[in-house]
């Protein structure tokens, strides 16, 4: 029976070496064609999000959030923008900006990366946990690169807008690449 039901539907049985049989499919090109077709057709059928005016006018809703300008409502998160604002006295050759990622080379664990690759280079990290492209963006928009000419900086940004689990909004992949020309400009 079972037989008969993957062979309709353009499957046949193959011996392997020893005796044991697999089951294959046959993808001819006009079943390739009709599910690819399917699959295109699904895709550009998908709702678009819709932008609607906000129901104050007096607010402006940004078109893209990730590229819109954000502080964050929290303390740590002030006095550790202070901080990295601090070390900036140093004129750093390399800089850190981002999330948990890079603030996490601060933890103590972490001295033998300070020690054996990023001291030689004057090193100032500047991630902060948490942060969204939003965040950076204010905070550069804040001071962060403000009286310091480093040779080399490196952005790692993003992670925090796609995290469904955490945050309440999920960025595109477009509203994060328009973001990242905003660090471009800045």
């Amino acid at each position: 029976m079972y037989n008969r039901f993957f062979q309709a539907a353009g499957f046949y049985s193959a011996e392997l070496p020893g005796g044991m049989k697999t089951i294959k499919k046959d993808l001819d090109m006009k079943r390739i064609v009709i599910a690819f077709t399917t699959l295109l057709l699904l895709v550009s059928c998908a709702p678009k999000p819709e932008t609607t005016a906000p129901e104050n006018p007096a607010v402006a809703v940004p078109e893209n959030p990730a590229s819109a300008a954000v502080d964050r409502d929290a303390e740590w998160w002030v006095e550790r923008h202070r901080e990295i604002l601090d070390r900036r006295e140093t004129n750093p050759g390399l800089i850190l900006v981002g999330d948990s990622i890079f603030h996490s080379l601060d933890n103590e664990d972490r001295q033998e990366v300070w020690t054996k690759y990023l001291d030689q280079y004057q090193t100032v990290n500047m991630g902060i946990s948490g942060d969204r492209t939003e965040n950076v963006i204010w905070r550069l928009q804040n001071g962060l690169l403000e009286n310091i000419n480093p040779r080399l900086a490196v952005i790692l940004i993003g992670t925090n807008n796609t995290d469904g689990n955490h945050f309440l909004s999920i960025s595109t992949p477009d509203e994060l690449s328009e973001a990242s020309g905003k660090f471009a400009r800045s």
